[in-house]
């Protein structure tokens, strides 16, 4: 079967062809006369045409991308580099450090891409989207470039950022850019694919007419045009081979002056050629066609920025000893310094993740006897009215608002942070809604399964007014400005009786309409492997942050950014026998409520720990414990196996809706070569009833790379009954280093964020691919039970070190 570069040099070979012979469909209009004498003029046509990109060339990819990225880059703002936030140590042992950034950069910009200028291509892209929208400036491309190096900087060391922020800002600047998308495409066309590139220069400009019109003449050609047609007509390769063709051949006529080339598709179609709607007229340019572009995120800038997200970032200190006069000075490397500056402590730091999701103290609840009473007026043992009837509330918890905004639904009486998890009345869709849906799923990634959506207007939530259930229609949704509540106050949730065991649902709101809610607690039952894992190190670390953590709130996911937890997977690993079944196995007992108590009180130190655990490690934990065959660490190979392993899929909102069957579908394509490596795809198997989250653990072998191979791009898509509902890139650097375990972020061809793929790239030996399948063939539940304690342990002796590391200084 012909790849897409075999179908369209068959369309070249027919374009040229027609303009060598001029014929014309009989009974349209001949083009205007071309210049006799014009042959030479004809073979650099020619060679126009024959420089064109194909359908999917990574080399017409990685131009294209490289402008946008460089223009990104070149704009990102170069803001001052902030250190590293105060340390303290507890009152008994007290001291204060403070530290001051010496390290040789400027700003931001200067520290990941010291010494990069505004290439051509960068330069004609952004003269070029200004004319289709003025607000795409230098500034909008700088703060389109801090958002998709926050995403390269999660990818690449795995940072705990504010999902729901990162892909809503991510496929804001998607969809702002779609619709000068084509604009961006004739910049590079015309000054950074080299191959256009040097066609249009050996084209004077005082030829562009008569060029234009020698193209224009093979257009309308009756041979060329029953060629397309009959292309368009097979559907498949060979219609999307067409369309780009014609696409193509639009931005050529651009590049060669033609002013309105909606006339000229026009004047082709009555012609009798057959011009598919998204590269009609007018939609070819206003972003209808965009099924080539694959959305910019922070795959493009990893490479770019590779040395820059890694490095250390040199620091000064001074420390003041609670007894001593003089401060002590000295000087310290923070880890991966820049980055963290950049996501987590600096003004650029847009993503920082908040903790966990609760109501407002004045928030109404329906008791157990119809009564309503404010949630700071509910106490442990009372009962409340839940959709299993009437519960006792085990726990309350009690985190500080710590600055997040509040929301108020339909004018009810209650207020909500954005994450926190409403039951939506659909029977055939999500379970769950939140304003941050991101942030549910985030928190609480048992919820997965049974789906989140955005909490909008339009929702349809489940609901009470006290004395039957009802379907309510969410009409307004109000922010609360931060004047109108202290960010210091306490918000609530309630964790009731056997919770694990049914998931009741409680109301909120009134006085007259109630929402149906569930406490945003992660199911201890959902995977008890994991469970175990959480809690062994929750047990360890407890009292340690009971004593030396006066802030958990921003201490812990600061230290927790700090572990780098294929160490900790590693050393787990190595700790025990666990690929031949340990040597004991220890089990844990589900949490009870007065393991986030102390004396008598919530504590929110345990269930601090147990958010953030849970939030930034869980993901891992689960590849870990469930695919804890497949390599964490491996040499670089030259001329290895390159190997791909899709770990979960896990998708957000309605888009499964009427979806029988999903498959992922791999393709490699390596730099300055036509080769495309593309194996059977990983099939889903779908239930009855959608469910919103897959383990998948499957692998798939994209071939053997070779020594000499330049960089390349895995892309991994989404279909469902035969259609594609996203996609993800993952980028293959130069030197072939793998890449690792990630959540890759799937893009739907409008550039919105629809979902997010565990996956990873490594680059193996034959030898390993065999240990490999047979390691995955014998990873059986007691690998798992042993490594679950272990895994627990390490990642507490790692947190414990880190602790002890930063009190030293």
């Amino acid at each position: 079967m012909p790849n897409y570069l075999q179908l369209e040099e068959q369309l070249a070979e027919n374009l040229i062809n027609s303009i060598g012979t001029g014929t014309v469909i009989p009974g349209t209009a001949r083009p205007a006369a071309v210049d006799p004498g014009s042959d030479t003029l004809k073979a650099l046509v020619y060679g126009l045409i024959d420089a064109m990109p194909f359908f999917g060339s990574i080399d017409w990819e990685n131009a294209h991308r490289g402008a946008l990225s460089n223009l990104m880059a070149v704009n990102m703002p170069n803001n001052d580099i902030s250190p590293q936030p105060d340390d303290s140590g507890p009152w008994y042992a007290y001291y204060r450090t403070s530290y001051t950034y010496k390290g040789p950069y400027s700003g931001y910009r200067d520290a990941f891409f010291s010494g990069l200028a505004q290439s051509a291509a960068a330069s004609a892209v952004l003269s070029g989207v200004t004319k289709v929208n003025s607000g795409m400036n230098g500034a909008w491309w700088g703060n389109y470039c801090v958002t998709a190096l926050s995403d390269a900087i999660r990818l690449s060391l795995s940072a705990g950022l504010d999902t729901g922020k990162l892909s809503g800002d991510l496929s804001a600047h998607n969809s702002t850019f779609m619709p000068a998308l084509s604009a961006s495409y004739l910049a590079v066309f015309a000054t950074g694919y080299s191959p256009t590139t040097a066609a249009l220069n050996a084209i004077t400009p005082a030829q562009f007419q008569q060029a234009a019109l020698i193209l224009d003449q093979g257009i309308v050609s009756g041979e060329f045009t029953a060629n397309i047609n009959e292309s368009l007509a097979m559907g498949g390769d060979s219609a999307t081979a067409a369309t780009w063709f014609l696409f193509n051949l639009w931005i050529a006529l651009s590049s060669l002056g033609v002013q309105d080339v909606d006339t000229k598709i026009a004047g082709y179609q009555q012609a009798g050629l057959n011009v598919p709607v998204q590269v009609g007229p007018g939609e070819w340019w206003n972003g209808g066609y965009t099924a080539w572009f694959a959305p910019i995120s922070g795959a493009d800038f990893q490479q770019l920025a590779a040395s820059g997200i890694s490095a250390s970032m040199p620091e000064n200190t001074m420390t003041m000893y609670s007894g001593s006069t003089f401060p002590s000075y000295g000087s310290t490397n923070a880890g991966n310094g820049y980055s963290n500056s950049l996501c987590f402590w600096g003004s650029l730091a847009w993503y920082v993740p908040s903790s966990g999701s609760c109501f407002s103290k004045d928030t109404l609840v329906i008791m157990a006897d119809g009564s309503h009473r404010m949630m700071k007026d509910i106490r442990i043992g009372e009962e409340v009215m839940t959709d299993k009837g009437a519960r006792k509330v085990v726990l309350i918890e009690q985190p500080k608002l710590h600055g997040r905004r509040l929301y108020q639904i339909n004018h009810l009486q209650l207020k909500v942070t954005a994450s926190h998890p409403f039951l939506q009345a659909a029977a055939d869709g999500p379970a769950y809604a939140a304003i941050d849906p991101w942030g549910l799923l985030d928190g609480t990634p048992t919820i997965g399964p049974k789906g989140a959506g955005k909490l909008a207007v339009g929702t349809l939530l489940a609901g009470h007014n006290g004395s039957r259930h009802q379907t309510i229609s969410v009409e307004r949704i109000t922010t609360v400005e931060a004047a109108q509540h202290d960010d210091t106050e306490v918000v609530y949730d309630l964790l009731l009786q056997n919770w694990e065991r049914d998931h009741p649902c409680y109301y909120v709101g009134g006085p007259d309409t109630f929402l149906a809610v569930e406490a945003e607690t992660a199911d201890p039952l959902y995977d008890p492997l994991i469970t175990a894992t959480v809690v062994s190190s929750i047990q360890m670390l407890m009292d340690a942050s009971r004593e030396s953590l006066g802030n958990p709130y921003i201490e812990l996911p600061a230290i927790f950014n700090q572990i780098d937890f294929d160490d900790v997977v590693n050393k787990a690993k190595a700790s025990g026998r666990v690929h031949a079944g340990g040597k004991t196995k220890e089990r844990l007992s589900i949490p009870k409520p007065e393991f986030y108590m102390q004396n008598g009180k919530w504590d929110h130190h345990a269930s601090l720990l147990e958010y953030y655990i849970v939030k930034m490690f869980g993901r891992r934990i689960e590849k870990a414990l469930h695919a804890g065959w497949r390599h964490d660490s491996l040499p670089n190979y030259p001329g290895g196996h390159l190997m791909a392993c899709v770990y979960s899929i896990e998708l957000l909102g309605d888009i499964l809706a009427g979806s029988k069957n999903l498959s992922i579908i791999a393709e490699y394509k390596a730099a300055n070569t036509h080769e495309t490596k593309k194996p059977d795809p990983i099939v889903i198997p779908m239930g009855e009833k959608p469910v919103w989250k897959h383990h998948v653990n499957e692998t798939v072998k994209l071939g053997r790379l070779l020594p000499s191979a330049k960089e390349g791009i895995l892309t991994l898509s989404l279909t469902a009954n035969g259609s594609e509902l996203g996609q993800c890139r993952i980028a293959c650097r130069h030197d072939h280093q793998n890449q690792p375990k990630a959540a890759h972020l799937l893009f739907d061809k409008s550039g919105a964020v629809i979902g997010r793929l565990f996956a990873d790239m490594t680059v193996q030996t034959g030898t390993d691919v065999y240990l490999e399948r047979q390691a995955k063939n014998n990873w059986q539940k007691i690998n798992k039970e042993s490594l679950a304690v272990a895994l627990g342990k390490q990642l507490a002796y790692n947190t414990l070190a880190g602790m002890a590391a930063v009190r030293s200084i």
